[in-house]
């Protein structure tokens, strides 16, 4: 079943690509470099997963402000009675998410692992490194690990 029409997404929805002019009430998504046509629950997604959220903050969603942030989408786009379903397929776009969260940044660890790398930031490391710790998996993906 297809929930939302499909619509050109960005697929790097974080806070560093949204540019807030609150004075003139104008909001850009910037950092437009691998768009793609198909549903809007994969930058939805994307935005609310802790990969995402945690990247240059401490703020993880909790399930309120997830509710919330996805109430508030429903209305905005008149979908209300789309609610239920769009946070059940949130649910699963959001592993998804996460596993490319996860797997970029097994890749850019090993590359500040080489000598020759000339660009490294330490806070970049350090949450690359704190993704990859079985305590941080094991959390995001705990009704996987509870079924074994």
């Amino acid at each position: 079943m297809q929930i939302l029409p499909k619509s050109i997404v960005n697929t790097e929805v974080n806070s560093g690509n949204f540019i807030i002019d609150d004075k003139n009430n104008n909001y850009y998504l910037i950092d437009w470099e691998k768009p793609l046509i198909t549903t809007p629950l994969q930058d939805l997604s994307h935005f609310s997963v802790p990969t995402t959220t945690l990247w240059k903050t401490d703020y993880r969603m909790n399930e309120k402000d997830r509710s919330d942030f996805i109430n508030t989408y429903c209305k905005k786009r008149k979908l209300l009675n789309h609610f239920e379903d769009i946070k059940k397929a949130l649910n699963t776009f959001d592993k998804y998410s996460v596993m490319r969260g996860l797997s970029w940044s097994a890749m850019a660890w090993i590359k500040y692992q080489k000598e020759d790398r000339l660009l490294k930031n330490e806070d970049t490391f350090k949450k690359m490194d704190s993704y990859l710790k079985i305590d941080f998996i094991k959390d995001i993906f705990n009704d996987i690990f509870e079924m074994h």
